[in-house]
């Protein structure tokens, strides 16, 4: 996924002053690399138009509805991430000084 079209849309808002709150999905193995964290919550830290940031850790309940329409569920083998890595997660984006959930 590309992800310079949604940074691009941070800016904008930043420059527009719009206030946003920032909803990152969770994901070990696929969104839980604490450099890429780093470098994301570095790139939020000037961003005074961001009323909470979120961090939403990665469940299973939904993947039922992909069995049922008939949908491969490429997230099947994934387990919802460790208390241990959803506080270090936090940590990470706290630092950038904006309000962390």
């Amino acid at each position: 996924m590309k992800l310079e079209p949604i940074l691009k849309m941070a800016e904008y808002l930043a420059e527009q002053n719009h206030p946003t709150w920032i909803r990152y999905v969770l994901i070990p193995g696929l969104t839980d690399d604490a450099k890429e964290l780093k470098k994301l919550a570095q790139f939020l830290r000037p961003m005074k138009n961001i009323e909470k940031i979120q961090i939403l850790p990665f469940h299973k309940m939904g993947e039922y509805k992909w069995k049922e329409l008939g949908l491969l569920y490429e997230l099947e083998n994934i387990q919802p991430p460790s208390d241990k890595l959803v506080q270090q997660t936090l940590e990470i984006f706290q630092q950038s000084g904006h309000p962390v959930d």
